[in-house]
């Protein structure tokens, strides 16, 4: 799956627009869109362009080229970032975790951990991590493992040593 199709299936369910990122082999941004100020043109051309790791957050903004802070967006999916330094002598890739996709982390050796919503919730940018937090909770409580995040962040979705793992829908 390519990182179109993999947005286009992550997004499906929305009008509004991704949160795309594009960062250096350090996970370091490059660019967000939205991000907290207006990008220019020269710096997206060249994210986009140039960036080893692409990637997204769970939202969906009504504009990518204004401030994030105050726009009206929809969460579509979530997700759990399990590392495998967090859970030594596990194989992270054998686990059923009933979950729309897991895929293997950037370094290949962790997994994220992503459940599709069945509908988009809308929120702001101030409270969607807060939402997103309560969403991914049980989800976290269900498993034997230990996950390092499951809030509002960016997911570096290619560009590493991605690959699914397992997609159920």
């Amino acid at each position: 799956m390519t990182y179109d199709e993999l947005i286009d299936w992550l997004f499906e369910k929305t009008s509004l627009k991704p949160q795309l990122g594009f960062a250096g082999r350090n996970k370091s941004a490059w660019c967000w869109l939205p991000g907290k100020s207006m990008p220019r043109h020269e710096t997206i051309a060249r994210a986009m362009k140039n960036a080893p790791l692409q990637g997204c957050t769970q939202l969906a903004y009504e504009d990518w080229f204004a401030p994030m802070a105050g726009q009206r967006c929809e969460i579509l999916w979530v997700g759990l970032d399990i590392d495998a330094e967090d859970n030594p002598g596990i194989d992270l890739t054998a686990i059923d975790y009933h979950a729309s996709m897991v895929r293997t982390s950037c370094s290949g050796r962790g997994v994220h951990v992503i459940h599709r919503l069945a509908e988009p919730v809308t929120c702001t940018h101030e409270t969607a991590n807060r939402i997103t937090k309560h969403i991914t909770a049980p989800l976290v409580k269900a498993l034997s493992v230990r996950v390092c995040r499951a809030d509002k962040r960016m997911f570096w979705m290619c560009g590493g040593e991605n690959r699914i793992i397992q997609q159920s829908d």
